[in-house]
This record gives C-alpha cells, structure tokens and sequence, in this order.
C-alpha cells in the first residue's frame, strides 16, 4: 500500500502532470493542447481529486482510440490518444520505473543505450533528455566503433515492438521478487485497459505508443537485454529499437546475434527478418546508413533558414527518378522552417502522395499561403487518386478548409459529404472531414456543425475551435455538448466560451452542477463561473503568487476596479500556458500588464502620487497605447522605472511574436516564437516587476 501512496501521491502526480507539460513529444501533445491549457487552469483541486479517487477506488482507467500515421514502408505506425487523467497516471507510473531503475540505468545510458536517456536532476520537470543530443552521441558511438577497427556490423530491428511489451515482465525488471503485488497488479490492469483499441480484446501485452512515459517504459522493459549484451565482447549500441552490433570478425558478431535473438525471443519480442543484416562495412557511410543528420522537428528555440538556404538544403534532400525524398530528416528541417519558396511549394505539393509520411511537415510549410487554388487543385486532385490513408485524407481535408476559397469549398463538398458516409469510424478522418464541413457552413454552404454531437469526444474536443459564434450559446452546439459531461471535449469548448467573454449561467442558462465536477474547477477558475468575492481573498493576488512568487497583496480589487474579472481571466491564462504555450503566456500576461499600469496610475493620481499624472485617454476618446504608456522618461517610468523597463521590455518582444506580427517589419524574416530561455528571462523581470508594484502599494496603502 505505501507504494501505491507513492504513485498517487500528490508530488508525484503534479510531477506527472509538468513532465507532461514540458515534454517534446510534440506530434503527440498536439491533438491535447486545448485540453492540457484548460485543465492547467484548475490543476490544484483536480490532481487533489483524482488522488482521492484513486486512493478510494473510485477512479477507473478508460479504453483510448488510436490513429494510424503513414510509414515510408507503405504501412501505419499506431498512435495512442490516451484520456487525459490515464496520461498523468500513467506518467505517475513511469515516475515510479525512473527512480528505481536510474542507478542501474546509468551503468549502460551514454555507453551503450542512446535512447530516452534521463535528466540527471532529481525530479526535474524535464524528464527525458533531449533526443537531439542522444542521438549524435548514438551516431558518434558508432563512428568511433568503425575507427576503432570494429568493421563487422549487425544491424538489428525489432517488429511491432510497443505492442509486444509484456506487462508481467515489464512489472518483473522494478519488481524481480515480486514485492508489493497488489499495487503492481492494479498496474497491470491498467496497461490492459490502455491497450485496448476500440473495442479490441483485452491482452496482457503492448503499451500505448505516443505518451513519453511510454517510451521510457519500453526502455526500462529492454533494460534486462540491455545488460546482457553490454557483457559481450562486441560493440553493441542501442537506439530503442534500432539495434547495432559491432566486432572484429563475422564469427564474433553471429555469435553476438544469435545471443540478442534468443533474449529477445524470452522476452516476447519478435526479430525483424526483413531488415536484418551482417556485412563488412567498408566505409563510415556504410556503417550510419541514414541517421538523422539534423533534428526533423520544428523547435521554437532555432532560427529560422534564408530562402536561399532553404531551397540548397531541400534540392540536396531529393535525388532519383521519379524524385523522391532521400534524406527525410533534412527535408522535414526545411519544410517546418522554410520561408515562403516557389521551388519549396513545387516540391512540396508533388510529394503529398509518393511520400504521405511527411504531410505533417507539408502542411506545416503550407501554412504560410492562404486562399491558395494551386494547393487546392493539387490536394483535390490527391483526394480524387483514391489515397487509401485516412490521416493523410484527413490532413488533405483540413488544409481544404483553410486554403480554399467559396467557390472551391462549394465544388469539394459533394465529395466530402460523401466520403464521410462511407468511412468507418476513424476519428482523424473524422476529424478533417468535419473541420471543412464546418468552414462550408460559415460560408453559408449547408451544415455541419449538427453531426458533431454523435461524435468521439476526441472529436469534438479536435473541433471545438471552428465551431460559428452562433453555436455557442443555450441549446445550440456547445450547449448539447457541455450536457453529455465528457471531459476532453468540455475542456475544449472552456477556452473558446472564455475568449468569447461568456458567462454559464448568463449565456447557457446552465448550472454549474450540470458539468463533470473536474470541468466546473476548470470554468471557475477561468472565470465562466462566477466566483464569490470574499473579504480576506484576492485571487489575482495569489494567481501572481503562484506563478511568479511574489508576496500576496489585496491590491489588486483596487487597482483594477470594475476590470478585475477580465484581469483574472487573463493572468489564469497566462499561468496555465507558462509551461506548454510559452507565446501564449506572454500573449496574455502583455494584456494583464495593460491593465495593471492604467489601474495603477489611476490609483497613485487618485492619491496626488509619483507617476500618476498623464492622460490615459486621448482627445479623440481612443485608449493611450500601453507602449506609450511606459515609454522612458514618462511619469510611471520616472518614479518606478524596475517596472516600466520590464513592462517596455515585454511589449516589444510581445510585439514580434508570429501571433502578433508574423514578419519582422525591417528584415522581412519570420519573427520567432518564444524560446525557452527568452521565457525564463522574463519570468525574472515580470517577478521583479509585480514586487516593485506591491511594494508601491504597501508602502501607501493602496488595498481593498
């Protein structure tokens, strides 16, 4: 019982929930990122009762969906879409497996394993070191085996590798004696629950594939293989399932080989015929074959590529007749970076069917053309070939909805209508074939906003977003969807309802019981549910508490007055996108500082104060621009320059987000979004900055 107490204790489930949050899983974390901001903005009371449940019993695991992503071998890599509080558990789990195997984990990580190699802080929030760096030690530890004289190679791969991970040994390699058997069992049944798809039959093997726990569970499961073969005397690296064997002779590697093959046949695991091989490498080339040269993903911490060396680097990805992508990990860089480029869009377009692995980084690079008839009668003309993956149609369709015009959305429709009768219940294909419908609707071509409501809550939490204005409100779509208590789908609509500036009661005649219980935290702390303004509590204080550490202060009624609400819905925006939204954080909390310097100087004018006097309003009626507001040598800059320097700085980056302005008005560039480290210097000046202004409103008692 003390480990399950471990396991769901409420520092190791808020640990969950940040390694969540901070990892770079990003394809995965996509299809969550509505739901993970608004379920941030109620975190304390909703990891505080999921404990209970789960010390109570009283909290049961849900069966997930799965989605199916294009391979370059022409078949499918599965992807888990777990339910939002299975991740945290699960993540709580894998918390668990980290501890009581980093020491023995150490011995081999950097040596022979490469791969989901821990963060040596203790706890960090960062659970997983970046894979950028592990895998160009991977590739390094290979190179030095060749120069080494090491020329015989294995290389070594394993089929269906998450889906044949036992869950009795999994549990076996941090339990070898079988302690604490309860706990372990009630794990095991929750493995089974997440691997079954759909309806499929339960099965003691296979773990969900996408969550980051999951990849270093199925880490923690090789670790017995991993020993085994560390003890040989061949070279054996290791990068999850791409496994590499290196020796002097051939002998000495089939020997090796046929040691790694029984091990993984005890284990369950089943060996990849197909892509195995023993050769004499005669080159470095030969021993790396195609390694990543450079990270495939797009990383808001690097600069963006010229156009000019944007087109050398993907001319230089492509060779052969027909053309087709040779270096995938070069070509992806510049598809998610490059500007816009008449040679990139050619080659981008000519691809979408002989390479539908990529259609992710397509779209990403298509994103920057709007309206566009040439990517409408390319992905037409996709639609029409009869392309049999329902992720790439999905995607085809929801580019569709963005790029086309009124007059081609009224073409396409008919054949949308169409193919969503016939699908099966895939929910991406679902998902981009409803998102067009919906842009058809707002153009005034029929409905279909109406099928939303029979759909997976995946679904409707997917598209939420696109729904009309008109739907949100009593007894329209949003209304309906709120009522059937789903929590994905409910968290979803809490953002849009929020920036709409809605309220539960006034807007949907609703009330607050109606919702699943970790919802109404959610919509109270949002703002959606009223709260109570009680004597001794200043929520915007301890919003700021929390988020930057400052000292709490009732000042905060009095400083922005009839605003507060609004203020508080901003700065609980900006503290749950601290973590997964580092632009949207500055976005919102740049809006929170607009607020507090014009309450501010109100209150210091009202009190004949330093930094009160200037106009807010122009004779014209129109707002004075915050930026002139804290402009140097301005009244407030004068008496509290910490602050005005901190706010001024803030702006102008604020200024030069993509959301904001997406190109830089002197270099025509991409402006950048906000890397981590730009994050964490503003945390500091904005923590500076709220100090200075409660100590301003301490020192003169500006408090309700």
């Amino acid at each position: 019982m003390k480990l399950f107490r471990t396991i769901v204790s409420t520092k190791n489930l808020k640990l969950a929930w940040r390694r969540i949050n901070t990892a770079t899983n990003i394809q995965y974390k996509r299809f969550f990122r509505p739901i993970y901001l608004a379920y941030e903005t109620g975190l304390e009371e909703n990891l505080l009762r999921l404990r209970e449940d789960l010390i109570a019993d009283n909290w049961q695991p849900k069966s997930p969906t799965r989605l199916y992503l294009p391979k370059p071998n022409g078949l499918q890599r599965p992807i888990t879409l777990l339910h939002l509080e299975d991740q945290i558990v699960l993540q709580a789990v894998a918390n668990i497996f980290a501890k009581k195997l980093k020491a023995p984990r150490s011995k081999i990580e950097l040596d022979t394993v490469f791969s989901h190699v821990l963060n040596k802080e203790k706890d960090s929030i960062f659970f997983i070191q970046q894979w950028q760096r592990t895998y160009h030690k991977f590739v390094q530890a290979n190179t030095m085996h060749f120069q080494n004289g090491y020329r015989w190679i294995a290389h070594f791969d394993l089929a269906a590798y998450y889906d044949t991970i036992s869950h009795t040994q999994l549990v076996a390699v941090v339990s070898p004696r079988r302690g604490n058997a309860d706990t372990w069992d009630r794990v095991k049944g929750w493995l089974e629950t997440w691997t079954t798809y759909d309806g499929s039959p339960r099965k003691n093997h296979g773990i969900p594939q996408g969550p980051a726990a999951s990849a270093f569970l199925s880490e923690a499961f090789f670790l017995p293989i991993d020993n085994v073969m560390s003890k040989l005397g061949v070279k054996y690296t290791r990068y999850v399932d791409d496994i590499r064997l290196f020796g002097k002779t051939q002998l000495d590697v089939q020997k090796a080989t046929l040691r790694l093959e029984r091990e993984c046949q005890n284990h369950g695991l089943i060996p990849q015929s197909r892509k195995f091989a023993i050769c004499e490498a005669k080159s470095i080339d030969e021993v790396l074959g195609q390694l990543p040269s450079i990270p495939p993903e797009k990383n808001d911490d690097q600069e963006e590529i010229t156009k000019e060396n944007a087109e050398k680097m993907f001319r230089e990805s492509i060779e052969g007749s027909p053309r087709r992508i040779s270096d995938k990990s070069r070509a992806r860089y510049v598809l998610y970076r490059a500007p816009k480029s008449e040679k990139i869009l050619r080659g981008a377009l000519s691809f979408v069917i002989s390479h539908p692995e990529h259609i992710d980084a397509i779209n990403a690079y298509l994103s920057q053309y709007n309206k566009s008839i040439r990517i409408v009668r390319a992905f037409k003309s996709a639609l029409e070939t009869g392309v049999p993956y329902p992720y790439l149609r999905a995607q085809l369709w929801h580019t569709l909805a963005r790029a086309a015009d009124k007059k081609s959305l009224l073409s396409l429709r008919p054949m949308a209508i169409k193919e969503l009768r016939d699908i099966s219940d895939d929910i991406a294909h679902r998902w981009g074939l409803l998102h067009f419908l919906i842009r058809c609707e707002k153009e005034g071509i029929g409905k279909g906003t109406n099928r939303l409501l029979s759909q997976h809550e995946f679904t409707q939490a997917l598209l939420v977003q696109y729904l009309p204005d008109k739907e949100f409100a009593k007894d329209r779509i949003a209304h309906k969807i709120l009522k059937q208590k789903k929590l994905e789908s409910s968290l979803a609509l809490a953002r849009v309802m929020s920036t709409l500036g809605q309220s539960l009661s006034k807007d949907y005649k609703m009330q607050s019981s109606g919702l699943n219980n970790n919802v109404q935290n959610v919509f109270r702390e949002i703002g959606l549910i009223q709260r109570r303004r009680l004597k001794n509590k200043d929520y915007i204080g301890e919003e700021l508490h929390k988020l930057y550490g400052v000292l709490l202060c009732h000042c905060w009624y009095e400083i922005l007055g009839p605003d507060y609400n609004h203020g508080l819905q901003l700065i609980v925006k900006a503290r749950a996108s601290y973590y997964m939204d580092r632009s949207g954080w500055m976005r919102n909390q740049n809006s929170f500082n607009d607020m507090v310097v014009r309450g501010f100087k109100k209150a210091l004018n009202h009190r004949g104060l330093p930094g009160g006097k200037g106009r807010l309003v122009e004779v014209s009626g129109r707002l004075v621009k915050f930026g002139v507001l804290v402009q140097s040598g301005q009244p407030l800059d004068r008496a509290y320059p910490i602050s005005t320097e901190a706010m001024r700085e803030f702006n102008r980056r604020r200024n030069k987000l993509p959301g904001s302005h997406p190109y830089d008005e002197n270099t025509g560039n991409k402006n950048p979004f906000l890397g981590l480290q730009e994050r964490d210097k503003f945390h500091k000046s904005m923590k500076d900055c709220f100090s200075d202004v409660i100590a301003a409103c301490k020192a003169h008692g500006i408090s309700n």
